[in-house]
């Protein structure tokens, strides 16, 4: 009789439990507020993150379109420099040359035993040759790398007169002489024509001379003599030495244009 007085408070209490738990109201949901204003957070990131990249990409774009244009000026700079009156050996040629069947490599190191023989035959050994051909390497290409930042083509005459100047400082005045004659340079300037009542026929000078320095020094071709010529000062007495025919002659003309016509081809 207990066991079943028993059970029966248990199963009572049980359901009283059970009653309760019903009538309780359900738990609230609590909103996810958090989680979407972190997705919201993540979203403006993500788009600023991505105006960074497009930012930096533009940027990238214009470095690139400047980087071209640089190299495109020293292709320029190289087509002119490749012009001038310098031995073949300094012009580097180009990477994918092939004609003939030879490779550019091989063309390049003739055309340097060639320069190497020319002034080998000029009385220069073989140390010196090869040290003078490296300097004219060396001297070309800082030249180049120079004009390189220039926003317009430089002109040719610029180049020529850039690196005569440095040259003749490098090497010294004979030395550089006897280069330019080893591969066939000019080292006067040649007087073609020159006219009436100008200083030079006042002076003296005659179509055939040849000019070997103003103003006391040397000038080798005739961008050298007109650049000299018009940096001088004016009002002042210059003197020009020439050749004529192996011999020298001296002249006192006023500073500045000489009143001659020249071959500017040397």
């Amino acid at each position: 009789m207990i066991k079943f007085t028993v059970i029966g408070a248990v199963i009572v209490l049980a359901l009283a439990a059970l009653a309760v738990s019903l009538d309780s109201p359900a738990p609230a949901v609590e909103p996810q507020v958090g989680i979407a204003s972190v997705d919201l957070s993540e979203s403006g990131q993500f788009a600023q993150r991505l105006e960074q990249l497009e930012l930096t990409l533009e940027r990238q774009l214009l470095e690139n379109r400047e980087l071209q244009r640089r190299i495109e000026l020293l292709e320029q700079t190289l087509d002119l420099a490749l012009q001038q009156e310098l031995p073949a050996v300094t012009r580097a040629p180009a990477l994918n040359d092939d004609r003939g069947g030879m490779a550019a490599t091989d063309r390049e190191a003739m055309a340097t035993q060639r320069a190497v023989n020319s002034l080998l035959e000029a009385g220069f050994d073989e140390f010196r040759a090869n040290d003078i051909l490296a300097e004219v390497n060396r001297v070309r290409a800082e030249v180049l790398s120079g004009f390189e930042l220039q926003e317009e083509r430089p002109d040719r005459d610029e180049v020529q007169l850039e690196v005569s100047n440095r040259l003749k400082l490098s090497l010294g005045e004979y030395d550089y002489e006897q280069f330019l004659n080893a591969t066939g340079q000019p080292t006067r300037v040649p007087v073609r024509e020159v006219q009436p009542e100008s200083p030079a026929a006042i002076a003296g000078l005659q179509p055939g001379d040849e000019i070997v320095r103003y103003a006391g020094e040397r000038v080798f071709n005739s961008t050298e003599l007109i650049d000299k010529t018009s940096n001088s000062i004016e009002g002042s007495s210059v003197l020009v030495e020439v050749e004529r025919e192996g011999i020298p002659y001296s002249f006192t003309v006023p500073a500045g244009s000489l009143g001659v016509t020249i071959d500017r081809r040397r």
